[in-house]
């Protein structure tokens, strides 16, 4: 018994770290300043702000309701690389089906923040495009993952947001 119950916390053990090494990556400063102020505009009471995605700057929304990092128009973008990821197919709002790519290990820069492990969703239906609806190329949505990791102030009468590494910043 005793063999096998080290044989299971070593093999428990193992799959948490090489799942931790897959995971997520979190937002970081690469500046020593601790701190970042990104401009947006304000577009129909929504935040847009540019967003590098793997070297090719695009268009953002801002989304705290958002959990991950969704491409969803990039048919005006002269290029952008984005890593190998898997196909699949989802059901969206009223059963619309939807192809959409997991693509691993991108680079998401916004001002001094980077973001090197990221994962990113495209999705390939042109019903998802905010594009025509806002007036404004929009890329993509931004939300939760850029969220957990930082303090964010908006000044909306101003057009930016302030980004804080942490609560001991704002004192």
């Amino acid at each position: 018994m005793r063999i096998s119950l080290q044989l299971h916390i070593i093999l428990v053990t193992t799959f948490l770290m090489v799942n931790s090494l897959f995971a997520q990556s979190t937002f970081e400063f690469v500046s020593k300043k601790k701190t970042a102020k990104i401009p947006f505009k304000l577009v129909s009471n929504l935040i847009v702000i540019p967003v590098k995605v793997n070297g090719t700057e695009l268009s953002f929304l801002l989304d705290t309701g958002v959990k991950e990092t969704i491409l969803f128009n990039v048919s005006k973008v002269d290029s952008i690389a984005l890593n190998k990821g898997d196909v699949f197919s989802v059901k969206g709002a009223n059963d619309i089906k939807v192809t959409a790519l997991k693509s691993k290990n991108n680079t998401i820069e916004i001002e001094s923040i980077k973001s090197g492990n990221h994962i990113i969703y495209v999705t390939f239906n042109q019903e998802f495009n905010l594009s025509s609806y806002l007036g404004e190329e929009i890329h993509g949505v931004l939300g939760y993952h850029f969220f957990k990791d930082f303090v964010v102030e908006f000044a909306y009468d101003h057009e930016f947001v302030k980004v804080y590494e942490n609560k001991k910043d704002l004192i």
